[in-house]
């Protein structure tokens, strides 16, 4: 019972106010419905009233990403290109842009010949330009996430600010090449007091691997089933940022051969290795030399020939930890008149941790790196870590720890 232009006989300003959002939703329903036949293969008796509509709303980005594909699918690759050159020129013409991201993956589709949805994602962060002195690991880690006749997966284990991140991603961008139907970023938050699920993780890496919201299936099993099925024949490589536990990873690995899996973790999840093959590389503290090019290199290395004591003395007190490292050297290059030395001394005096931090109310802190893992912690355990500081030396048995606390041997467990 739809008009072309409901109530335009009807002098009342109030009823057309009314009715454009229905006719906002009644074009929603329409595109929804199109959606549904083409994947359902009922293009082909539906499109030329679709085409009509597209017609009637040349600007409808949307409806015309339908009616490129629909024309595609009815093997009229041609018409689809010109249906996607008219509405381009169009959007050019009457409002100065380009297609939108819909437009242009349903003109990808087209011109691939492929329609199964895949489009290829590089979502790695930014390589760090001035990462250094992690060669060797660097090395092994290209070396063991070369994929074979199994799915390499990879875990960099290691305590808050030690670099995990940065060599996954450097290990990351090398290896572009050699996976090029995608490289996938996903951050697990593993060490937050709120880690993701894995029904949130899994739904979005099947949006990224093309899947629509509209058809992600419910149940995890059935998700799991899904990515390992899009990922099956393809050569992807997966990083997986900050995992808290197996639990967290297992679903998200892929099922053949093809495909690579770089984990980050504060945690060395051996389980993996047990199940899966996986391999593990733990990182350890930078040693001091090399503590002491990050710094130099950060800093200027004019002002560490100058001061070359006050430097052995900072990357000391920073413990070879990367991040602390790097803020300690950003801090010198925010004060430039401050003599090195004079900022050790800061450093040596009061709550360390509290001032190796950037300036600012958003500034980079060590010491929230380490509050995100305490704050999983039990009570008796965050009580018992805190004790720790009082044992003198670096080393301490199990009992100590007991002793110490007063805790029973079972709470530590």
């Amino acid at each position: 019972m739809w008009r072309d232009k409901p109530l335009v006989d009807v002098s009342s300003d109030y009823l057309r106010r009314m009715v454009e959002p229905f006719a906002e939703h009644r074009l929603q329903v329409i595109e929804r419905r199109f959606e549904l036949e083409l994947q359902t293969g009922l293009q082909e008796s539906a499109l030329p009233d679709f085409q009509a509509l597209a017609l009637a709303h040349p600007l409808r980005e949307r409806m015309w990403s339908l009616l490129v594909l629909g024309l595609f699918r009815c093997g009229r690759q041609a018409e689809a290109l010109e249906a996607y050159s008219t509405v381009r020129q169009r959007l050019d013409v009457e409002l100065g842009v380009e297609p939108g991201r819909a437009l242009r993956q349903a003109h990808q589709v087209v011109l691939a010949g492929d329609d199964d949805g895949w489009r290829v994602e590089c979502q790695l962060p930014v390589d760090i330009g001035d990462f250094i002195n992690r060669d060797e690991e660097l090395n092994r880690l290209l070396s063991l996430s070369c994929a074979d006749k199994s799915v390499p997966v990879v875990t960099v284990s290691g305590p808050p600010g030690m670099g995990k991140s940065a060599l996954v991603i450097r290990a990351a961008h090398r290896l572009v090449d050699e996976f090029p139907d995608g490289q996938w970023f996903l951050r697990l938050n593993g060490a937050s007091a709120k880690p993701r699920s894995g029904a949130e993780l899994l739904a979005e890496l099947l949006r990224t691997a093309g899947v629509p919201a509209s058809e992600l299936p419910h149940g995890i099993e059935e998700r799991v089933a899904l990515l390992r099925s899009r990922l099956s024949g393809r050569k992807v490589l997966v990083v997986l940022d900050d995992a808290g536990s197996v639990d967290q990873v297992a679903p998200l690995l892929p099922g053949r051969p093809g495909s690579s899996v770089l984990v980050s973790s504060r945690s060395e999840l051996a389980d993996l290795s047990v199940l899966y093959g996986g391999q593990r590389l733990a990182l350890r503290p930078l040693p001091s030399r090399h503590s002491r090019d990050l710094v130099a290199r950060i800093a200027g290395q004019s002002r560490f020939t100058a001061d070359e004591h006050a430097f052995s003395e900072l990357t000391d007190l920073c413990a070879g930890l990367p991040l602390a490292l790097r803020i300690a050297a950003a801090n010198l290059v925010s004060r430039p008149t401050l003599r090195v030395s004079r900022y050790t001394e800061e450093l040596r005096t009061g709550d360390r941790l509290a001032k190796l931090k950037t300036p600012g109310d958003t500034g980079l802190a060590v010491r929230a790196a380490f509050d995100a893992s305490f704050a999983t912690l039990s009570k008796e355990e965050q009580r018992a870590f805190g004790l720790l500081g009082v044992i003198p030396g670096m080393d301490f048995s199990a009992h100590g720890i007991v002793v110490t606390s007063g805790t029973r041997p079972s709470a530590m467990s």
